[in-house]
């Protein structure tokens, strides 16, 4: 049963979930404003797909991979309540960073306490998608992106999903920041999302059983 909820914070995230067992999941997508485009289209494309299943996302403006904001829990934080809430998928797809180059992703042994501090909590029987960055606009997303490739050399329950390669090719998606999507992007973020979730469960039943979902 689709349903939302979110903690009563000053800034609360954007949390839908559904329990109901389909052809794919469980699985986590945790990101930020990036991610917070047309909430109705995504809440349309969840009701009218029947393959993912059970699932959380998490979406949270402003949001961190390790460190708290001033209004918003991080994306460890968000892992960790979305087992507190009794949802221990086998899945996660993580989508930040664009936030983290603001708050010290700056050099490699900031980078790589910032990612193992998230697989951390994470743990390694979970397969992970971190997605990387792309920016229309002049940014350091280039250097957050070689740092993610080497978390996931380090991980080998991580893998990189490659959103840059998808928002270079379409660079009309994007507003004038460059990094958040106007409307026709977020709906067509959307479906991008809801696939790599799925890919998401898809590659977690090949590494752990060398099969795939029943």
């Amino acid at each position: 049963m689709l349903a939302s909820a979110a903690p009563a914070e000053a800034a609360q995230p954007f949390i839908v979930a559904d329990d109901t067992i389909q052809e794919v999941g469980g699985v986590v997508f945790i990101s930020d404003s990036t991610s917070n485009g047309s909430r109705s289209d995504l809440l349309q494309q969840l009701a009218a797909q029947t393959t993912l299943g059970p699932y959380r996302f998490d979406i949270g403006p402003g949001r961190a991979m390790s460190r708290p904001g001033r209004t918003m829990y991080s994306g460890v934080e968000a892992v960790r309540r979305s087992r507190e809430a009794g949802f221990a998928p086998t899945s996660f797809v993580v989508a930040l960073g664009a936030n983290d180059l603001k708050y010290g992703i700056r050099t490699p042994i900031t980078a790589r306490r910032t990612f193992d501090r998230l697989m951390e909590e994470i743990g390694p029987d979970c397969t992970v998608g971190l997605v990387n960055l792309y920016s229309t606009r002049p940014s350091f997303a280039w250097r957050y992106n070689e740092y993610l490739a080497q978390a996931v050399g380090r991980w080998p329950n991580a893998y990189l999903v490659d959103w840059a390669a998808v928002a270079r090719r379409n660079r009309r998606w994007h507003r004038p920041d460059g990094f958040h999507m106007n409307l026709m992007g977020s709906k067509k973020k959307n479906t991008w999302i809801i696939q790599t979730m799925i890919a998401a469960c898809v590659m977690h039943a090949q590494r752990t059983s060398g099969g795939t979902p029943a």
